[in-house]
């Protein structure tokens, strides 16, 4: 499994985290059995359970020169975007680079924890998100209920934007919908 890892690592050092069904595809062993093999490496310090999968405990992304500089450029075009999501299709747009390296460094940016991903191939900067979950946080300080028109004059966003957002603030707990507004969510509690 070890030598899995490494094998997977050298195809694509920008993916660090592998999901059980790769490793399972790979050894074809039973989920119980791999599950429990898993475990132990795991209580033997040779991997960690991360973000969806595992990782060599040992393993570290090192970025090229090259690398480094893609990695500061998408990024900020994803912080240039401001409170709005913007479209992968955006992305390949502004970013001219192959596809397949364009979504391994958002992958990469994610697990690094420097942007989210809304679903529906949207992204939006982290730091952005958090201003995000600090206006709402202080509109309800305010007010109990939030409307789509609310969100959006908040944020300055058009409907398009705002949606996609809104049910990701839903999803994370951040708001609850009711009807067709958004009340506190739990999670606002928490930050």
């Amino acid at each position: 499994i070890i030598k899995f890892f490494n094998d997977q690592y050298m195809l694509n050092h920008f993916r660090s985290v592998l999901n059980i069904d790769q490793i399972k595809s790979f050894t074809k062993i039973n989920l119980k059995w791999l599950k429990f093999v898993l475990s132990e490496m795991i209580k033997k310090n040779l991997i960690i359970n991360s973000k969806g999968g595992y990782s060599l405990i040992d393993y570290r992304f090192e970025a090229t020169k090259d690398e480094k500089n893609q990695l500061t450029s998408l990024k900020k075009i994803i912080f240039d975007s401001n409170y709005a999501p913007i479209k992968l299709e955006d992305i390949l747009t502004k970013f001219s680079e192959n596809p397949k390296n364009v979504t391994n460094l958002l992958y990469l940016l994610q697990n690094q924890d420097e942007i989210i991903a809304l679903g529906d191939s949207l992204f939006l900067d982290k730091q952005m998100f958090r201003d995000i979950v600090k206006i709402i946080k202080g509109f309800f300080l305010k007010k109990t209920e939030m409307g789509v028109s609310d969100f959006k004059q908040l944020l300055d966003l058009s409907r398009k934007n705002a949606i996609p957002l809104l049910e990701y603030l839903d999803k994370q707990r951040y708001t609850k919908r009711d009807g067709n507004f958004r009340r506190k969510g739990d999670q606002l509690n928490e930050c």
